[in-house]
């Protein structure tokens, strides 16, 4: 059986927070403490997905910054290749 935390086992920061809080709060921990170089944080309905429709609850988490880093990552490596 896998066991859970309670709220009084988790971060402040989260404690009561909803799941696309916790998420957002998670993907810019990560790239704060440099173990991501990047995150998108898209949400959708399951309705809304299969149209492609999805919100950005975060600018700084967006899907426009989060590809020019990756573009900017990539030319890099080409760079570097040549």
């Amino acid at each position: 059986m896998a066991k859970t935390a309670s709220d009084s086992q988790m971060m402040p920061s989260v404690r009561g927070a909803s799941y696309a809080r916790r998420y957002e709060l998670l993907l810019r921990r990560l790239v704060l403490e440099k173990l991501f170089d990047g995150a998108a944080f898209l949400m959708a309905t399951d309705k809304q997905g299969r149209g492609g429709t999805y919100s950005e609850p975060a600018d700084d988490l967006g899907m426009r910054p989060f590809l020019a880093a990756l573009t900017g990552h990539a030319m890099a490596f080409q760079a570097g290749r040549r």
